[in-house]
């Protein structure tokens, strides 16, 4: 049985919006976790832990980002549709901008702002 084949729009309707639901429902989830951690941090620790762990949680999403940049499970659909230059800003600017980058020196992640 073969299955009927999706147009684009529907392509773009199904697949590309379930996977940006799924992955604003995680991005939204570490946004609250970091939120809770910062005030948590705030309120019972020094200012400088605060700082270590607002890059720690700061180094995780850059990670995940970069990480669902390479790995998108629709990117070779949208290339298809849409062409390489789209894909890369959509994914880039959109789903996972980079707000911070890392750079890993002598096995020590910094961050630096954008």
């Amino acid at each position: 049985v073969t299955k009927p084949q999706k147009s684009p729009v529907q392509i773009v309707q199904q697949d590309v919006w379930d996977a940006f639901c799924d992955h604003l429902d995680i991005y939204l989830k570490l946004q609250e976790q970091q939120q809770d951690a910062t005030t948590q941090s705030f309120n019972t620790t020094t200012t400088t832990t605060t700082t270590t762990t607002t890059t720690t949680q700061r180094n995780v999403q850059a990670e995940y980002c970069d990480y669902w940049r390479y790995n998108e499970p629709e990117r070779s659909t949208l290339k298809t549709l849409f062409g390489t230059d789209w894909t890369q800003r959509l994914l880039w600017q959109v789903m996972f901008p980079m707000t911070n980058t890392h750079v890993i020196t002598n096995n020590t992640k910094t961050t630096q702002n954008q």
